[in-house]
């Protein structure tokens, strides 16, 4: 983790053994990016496409912003 005012990297222990078990194949990561370049190069929209994407990633910083407040944060 960057901290910026003292210019220098913290190493935080995630609690998890290292190296990591791997929880797929990483044929299922390859089958990903094969289908998204698929996808760039026949000028298709993936799916999910971007509209999930951001949906999702507004409510994972509204359930991070609630846990730092404590208050229900409305999604917009």
């Amino acid at each position: 983790m960057p901290n910026i005012k003292e210019e220098k990297l913290e190493v935080v222990d995630p609690g998890f053994e290292f190296p990591r078990q791997e929880h797929c194949p990483q044929s299922l990561y390859d089958d990903q990016l094969k289908y998204f370049v698929e996808c760039i190069h026949k000028k298709l929209t993936p799916v999910p496409g971007g509209l999930e994407g951001l949906i999702n990633m507004k409510v994972v910083d509204a359930a991070y912003k609630s846990s730092e407040t404590g208050k229900v944060v409305e999604i917009k």
